[in-house]
This record gives C-alpha cells, sequence and structure tokens, in this order.
C-alpha cells in the first residue's frame, strides 16, 4: 500500500444521497426561468403595444442663445455696431415698400402720358 492510497477518503466527498442539492438546483432553475421569461414578455409587450399612458402635451420652451462673448477689439466694435443699428430700426421704423406702379410719377412725366 502506497502513502497516497492511505490518506483518500472511504467516499466521494459531494455525495448527496438525499438529493437535496439537486432538488434545490432544479428549483433556482427554474425560478430563474420563469423570472427571465416574464421580463422578456414584458419587454416584447412594451414594444408591441402602443403606450396605455396618454402622451404629457406640454409647449415647448424656446431657450434663448448663450450671449456672445467679444474675445477681440474687433468682436467688441462689431457687437457694438449691432446694437447701434439695432437700437436705431427700433427707433426708427421703415417705411413701408411700393412696386413700382404705386410710385408717384413726377409733374414732367404726368404731362407726357
Amino acid at each position: 500500500m502506497s502513502t497516497h492510497e492511505s490518506h483518500r477518503p472511504p467516499a466521494p466527498v459531494f455525495l448527496d444521497e438525499s438529493g437535496r442539492r439537486w432538488r434545490r438546483w432544479k428549483t433556482g432553475a427554474l425560478v430563474v426561468g420563469i423570472l427571465t421569461t416574464v421580463f422578456g414578455g414584458v419587454v416584447v409587450l412594451s414594444l408591441l403595444v402602443p403606450p396605455l399612458i396618454p402622451q404629457l402635451r406640454t409647449n415647448p420652451v424656446k431657450l434663448s442663445p448663450a450671449p456672445r462673448i467679444a474675445t477681440s477689439r474687433l468682436e467688441r466694435l462689431q457687437m457694438e455696431k449691432k446694437l447701434e443699428l439695432w437700437f436705431a430700426l427700433e427707433r426708427n421704423h421703415a417705411v413701408p415698400s411700393l412696386r413700382p406702379g404705386q410710385l408717384p410719377l413726377p409733374k414732367h412725366l404726368r404731362q407726357l402720358g
């Protein structure tokens, strides 16, 4: 008899004669299978059935653009001139345009026609 054979246990270490371990594995696998099947069914239904919750209708809020930062002297001058033009146009409203047929003719041209 060798030394290796004398230290060998008489029976398998993981022998479960009652079968409880196997039942637990089967029950755990069944629970995991049921949960994943239910989850998959919910995902498929949510893709196929239109949402039952009504859509929220909100008025879109228009955000103003971020203020422009002038990083050079030229950009500062351009922004100042643009503001001056904007304020001048606010003070002095533009005259509505007329089509050529609506323009009054000068006196010397009215006498020719």
